[in-house]
C-alpha cells in the first residue's frame, strides 16, 4: 500500500508560512500558487524548487528588493493610478540606436517645471546654452511667439533701439 505524504499547505494565494511555523528542513506548499517552502538552518523560510510562474505582484507581496536591473524588451511601464479605469499614464521608450541613461533629479516635485536655482541645458558641439529662472517676486508669464526668428537680448543697441525708439 502506497503511502500519502500531506506536507503543510494553504490555499491562500500568496501566502508563505512563517518560520514559527516551520521546523529546519521541514516542507509547506501553497496549492493555490504551486510553490513549496521550507525553513532553512538561519530561520528564514524560502521558496524552493522551480520560480516558472514568478510575477512582479508575486516579488512586491513578498518585500522584496533587488539590486539588479529590470530589462524590458519591448515593453512599457504602464501607470493605472487610484482608479482602475480607462486612464493611465504610460512610459514608453523610442527603438535606441546607442546606449542611453536619463538620470532622475534627487528631488521631490513635478519634472516639467523650472524652479528657481534648475536649468534646462541644451547642449552644442562645442558650447552649451542654459535656460534659467531668477526668483519672481510674482507670477510672471513668457510668451514665445508662433513664428521663427532670433530673440533679442539685453545689451543689443540694435534690438533696443527698434523697441524703445531711442
Amino acid at each position: 500500500m502506497a503511502t500519502v505524504i500531506k506536507p503543510k499547505r494553504s490555499e491562500t494565494p500568496s501566502q508563505i508560512p512563517g518560520a514559527g511555523s516551520l521546523a529546519v528542513g521541514e516542507l509547506a506548499m501553497n496549492v493555490t500558487d504551486g510553490k513549496f517552502f521550507t525553513k532553512t538552518s538561519g530561520g528564514s523560510v524560502v521558496e524552493i524548487g522551480g520560480a516558472g510562474s514568478v510575477n512582479l505582484q508575486d516579488v512586491t507581496d513578498n518585500g522584496a528588493i533587488t539590486t539588479n536591473d529590470i530589462t524590458l524588451n519591448g515593453s512599457n511601464i504602464v501607470f493605472e493610478g487610484a482608479l482602475e479605469n480607462a486612464f493611465e499614464t504610460t512610459l514608453t521608450v523610442e527603438e535606441p540606436t546607442t546606449d542611453k541613461i536619463i538620470t532622475l533629479p534627487n528631488r521631490t516635485g513635478t519634472a516639467a517645471v523650472i524652479e528657481t536655482g534648475r536649468n534646462i541645458v541644451i547642449e552644442g558641439t562645442s558650447y552649451n546654452t542654459t535656460l534659467t529662472t531668477t526668483d519672481p517676486t510674482a507670477n510672471r508669464t513668457i510668451t514665445l511667439p508662433n513664428q521663427t526668428g532670433t530673440l533679442a537680448m539685453d545689451g543689443d543697441a540694435l534690438a533696443y533701439s527698434i523697441v524703445f525708439g531711442s
